[in-house]
């Protein structure tokens, strides 16, 4: 039994092997500096992709064929270092939803909440060709060292919005291995590509602080059609949610017709330290 989206490359696996007499909501975090993706440039804390992904894996073990990752949300308490275990813990929050805490040395360092939901064929969307002659966004604004690991083209910024459109998944990435549909982890790392490019190349628009609080993704149906053109659209500038408190998100369209959203939460540098 297997999810719609759940990995199937080993160097992919991000949870330790445990003996079957384990308990099947704990799990310990498999670190592999040398991962093309995940590691793809030196790093001092583990990445919160990693993090995002280990809990996923956790949730998809054993959960029943013919679902896939409608949602997840994920909040970023401490910095994980490299220098201790990785515990993970899941936790009922309803119908096929699980929320996993992540500590190390007994201190929570990020909360996920995973949803599953059953794969229901959607109604027919047509398709959207990408425009031609796109070429992939400048690694180096993206803060990627390898090529294979650019998942858009560069992007577009007119008024306060910016467009981007993924580029085909290279079969070179590991990113974007997965069983059947396109990875939803892969879909928010594009939507995270995006918001590296305006940090870099368009910083007047906010800059996306080092210290993340939090990323979330939605989607109603998972992407069978990995050909198909996909388009993120969403706003160029942060929108304030709280007391030094800031947001930025994005829609994901397939066809024309959004289907997924997208939203990275952060803080003023002044205050984004206490999470750390």
């Amino acid at each position: 039994m297997t999810t719609l989206d759940a990995r199937t490359h080993p160097r992919n696996a991000a949870l330790l092997p445990q003996p079957d007499s384990a308990d099947p909501q704990q799990a310990l975090l498999r670190v592999d500096r040398a991962h093309p993706f995940f590691f793809d440039h030196p790093l001092d804390h583990l990445p919160g992709l990693l993090l995002l992904e280990a809990a996923v894996q956790l949730v998809q073990r054993g959960a029943p064929s013919g679902h896939f990752v409608s949602a997840i949300e994920g909040r970023f308490l401490r910095y994980a270092l490299f220098d201790a275990p990785v515990h993970l813990q899941a936790h009922p929050a309803g119908p096929m939803i699980q929320r996993v805490t992540l500590s190390q040395r007994g201190q929570a360092r990020a909360e996920v909440t995973v949803t599953l939901s059953p794969f229901a064929l959607p109604a027919a969307q047509g398709s959207q060709p990408r425009p031609l002659g796109l070429g992939p966004a400048p690694q180096a604004a993206l803060n990627k060292t390898r090529p294979e690991n650019v998942l858009i083209a560069t992007p577009q910024i007119s008024g306060d919005r910016v467009t981007a459109w993924l580029l085909p998944p290279p079969e070179t990435c590991l990113m974007t291995d997965s069983a059947q549909a396109l990875h939803p982890l892969c879909l928010l790392e594009a939507f995270m590509q995006v918001q590296r490019f305006l940090n870099s190349q368009r910083p007047e628009m906010g800059r996306m602080r080092d210290i993340l609080t939090g990323v979330s993704f939605r989607q109603y149906a998972p992407v069978l059609d990995r050909a198909s053109g996909l388009r993120i659209d969403g706003a160029a500038r942060f929108t304030e949610t709280g007391p030094s408190r800031l947001s930025r998100k994005a829609t994901i369209a397939q066809g024309g017709i959004a289907f997924a959203d997208c939203a990275l939460h952060t803080a003023l540098a002044g205050r984004a330290t206490s999470t750390g």
